[in-house]
């Protein structure tokens, strides 16, 4: 076993009148309780909305995909725009920064459904190209 040291992690801000959503998710076990969180922070690194969902069972993937739906949820609900999305895994990334429209069920309860719908077109920053559809109708739709 290769021993661990503790790292020093710091947080880089968004641009200014940007806002920035950084998320992290887990399951425990793979499939295994997903857990998801989140934070949207200001330019000054002022807190607008933090969460934490526990939620059914699904993978690592799926626990930080729904992380981020939750705070893109959250964001649209409280108008926090421009965002910068922040995720910690690369194949969480790869999903949301891939030409090829992907669909994750969930099985989670949620404001909209139990979907979650996510396609490029542009930049990957919010207000200036990623769009990003949670649920079934075209109302619930980011992007500029």
């Amino acid at each position: 076993m290769v021993p661990r040291f503790p790292s020093i992690v710091r947080w880089s801000t968004p641009s200014p009148s940007w806002f920035k959503l950084n998320t992290d998710g887990f399951s425990l076990g793979n499939p295994g309780l997903v857990l998801a969180a989140g934070i949207i922070r200001d330019s000054d690194g002022h807190v607008h909305l933090a969460y934490q969902v526990a939620l059914s069972t699904g993978t690592s993937v799926i626990a930080k995909l729904t992380a981020v739906w939750w705070g893109l949820e959250f964001t649209l609900a409280h108008g926090l725009a421009p965002l910068m999305v922040e995720v910690d895994a690369m194949t969480v990334i790869q999903l949301l920064q891939s030409c090829v429209s992907g669909k994750w069920e969930t099985g989670n309860p949620s404001p909209s459904s139990g979907e979650m719908m996510v396609s490029r077109h542009g930049s990957g920053v919010f207000g200036g190209g990623l769009v990003v559809r949670i649920g079934n109708n075209g109302n619930n739709t980011w992007g500029r």
